[in-house]
């Protein structure tokens, strides 16, 4: 993200500003998660902070009572008084508050560099991956608080164990959650970086899968000289980029491969969660418990116990701080139980995610119905993408794709057979062409009234998406209590 206005190299003291008065820093399009966390660390700081926002929610009301001043609509008049006006990659050129930061000679910095500049003066301790980062990131705050280290994080979701999604320590270690989506990872310069794998993703943005791999080499060549960089030996993107760092960095190595300095083994998992062992040179054999279910929740925490272990913290804290660990927002979050059927919301978008989290949600269901409902992204189905999606939604029993842009009419051979087709469509089409059985249901209601109709005690239901569909959860919930939803 450029900086079009005046340039920022440092945070100014907030102590010595100007006539006494706190630096003013300006977020457009403060309630999302990752900018959130940006104005909760400048609040933090004792910056006066504003923002705007297209909606009420939960963080825009929080930072309210934190001290922001937030306004729900976009206007010229909105940035008055701020040294820096900190934007995300959802923000273009054309907002009122960015043409106006540009032409008065405001700073317009991108999220990264926010961070890169709040990060100043700590370790820096970045996580990065096209999955995992998040639930990874939170688990290692919560070691590091665990055991006594008064960390600051910032972090895309938020932390069950604290309630908030950013905290700023008086500590000398930062860890953050990096963003490759739009390269705002590359404005970042950690000390240590962990990186959980690299398949292929963003590619709107990207362009090749090529070229996000090279984004992530880019990425490790901003980790300081000699400091040290933990890549899963499991994942083929990930050993690649550890390959490609050896020599410059100090490289270490998570996984169940045998060559790896952290080894995964002896993995049992149920609906209580997951158990595992560990070897390591130091630790000749160490049982690891955590209440998440699934193989790439065990992968996240192995890779946040590595990272504990390489900067000195005791191995007996580092474990029992992964067994009270108790998740991030929409990372498997269970939303309710009613009628026995249990509803958990998940961010899965990329084949790779949903196929982990459903493995994971077959272990509850165990041997009932699983039920998948996916609302997938506006992108363009094509080639191999669409097959990956359609084998990772297989896995379910009920397969339920939202489009609520698009009505039924839409799926290719219907009266909108000359609009644009999108990944919803190639997967109906793949799904028919194979045979199995999926509905599109172009409304929320519509989605309610199917589970509530066919669901069955046992059952499991995840709704699954980019998009926030936790509200989705609720209202299935609520669907189910309702008397007629059981006949």
């Amino acid at each position: 993200m450029a900086n079009d206005g005046s340039p920022i190299s440092e945070l100014p003291d907030t102590a010595n500003h100007m006539g006494g008065t706190s630096p003013h820093i300006h977020l457009v399009g403060i309630g999302g998660w990752g900018m959130s966390a940006i104005a909760r660390l400048f609040l933090a700081k004792g910056f006066a902070v504003s923002g705007s926002d297209v909606k009420e929610s939960a963080n825009v009301e929080a930072l309210r009572g934190l001290g922001a001043q937030i306004s729900l609509r976009h206007c010229a008049a909105n940035i008055d008084g701020a040294i820096a006006v900190v934007i995300s990659s959802a923000i273009g050129d054309g907002n009122p508050e960015v043409r106006e930061a540009r032409r008065r000679g405001v700073a317009v910095l991108g999220r990264g560099a926010a961070l890169n500049m709040l990060m100043d003066g700590k370790t820096g301790v970045v996580i990065a991956g096209t999955a995992g980062k998040s639930s990874t990131s939170a688990m290692l705050a919560k070691v590091m608080r665990h055991c006594g280290v008064d960390a600051s994080y910032a972090i895309g979701a938020k932390i069950h164990d604290s309630g908030t999604n950013a905290v700023l320590g008086a500590g000398a270690i930062f860890i953050a959650e990096a963003d490759e989506s739009d390269n705002s990872f590359l404005l970042l310069s950690p000390d240590v970086a962990l990186i959980t794998n690299v398949e292929s993703d963003h590619l709107d943005f990207h362009g090749t899968t090529e070229k996000y791999r090279q984004a992530f080499e880019r990425f490790v060549d901003r980790v300081s000289q000699g400091g040290l960089l933990v890549v899963s030996a499991d994942d083929p993107g990930a050993r690649k980029i550890g390959k490609y760092a050896r020599g410059r960095l100090r490289v270490k190595t998570f996984g169940e491969a045998e060559d790896s300095d952290l080894r995964i083994t002896d993995i049992r998992i149920d609906r209580k969660g997951a158990v595992y062992r560990v070897l390591t040179d130091s630790i000749p054999d160490l049982e690891v418990r955590i209440k998440q279910p699934g193989r790439h929740m065990i992968r996240n925490s192995a890779g946040a116990m590595l990272a504990a272990l390489e900067l000195g913290l005791p191995a007996e804290s580092v474990v029992e701080a992964l067994e009270e660990y108790k998740g991030i927002g929409r990372r498997f979050e269970m939303i309710g139980c009613e009628r026995a059927v249990c509803v958990y919301d998940d961010f899965a978008h990329s084949p790779t995610k949903i196929r982990e989290q459903l493995d994971a949600a077959k272990i509850l269901a165990n041997g009932a119905k699983l039920w998948s409902i996916f609302e997938a992204p506006r992108v363009k189905g094509e080639g191999s993408l669409v097959v990956d999606f359609t084998s990772a939604l297989d896995q379910a029993d009920e397969v339920l794709l939202l489009d609520e842009s698009a009505a039924l009419d839409a799926i290719p051979g219907g009266a909108g057979a000359n609009k644009p087709l999108w990944l919803t469509d190639f997967i109906v089409r793949e799904f028919k062409s194979s045979g199995r059985d999926v509905r599109v249901c172009p409304g929320r209601a519509d989605v309610v009234a199917a589970v509530c109709r066919e669901a069955q005690a046992g059952d499991v239901v995840v709704t699954m998406g980019l998009r926030d569909l936790s509200g989705l959860g609720a209202e299935i919930i609520r669907g189910l209590r309702k008397p007629s939803a059981s006949g």
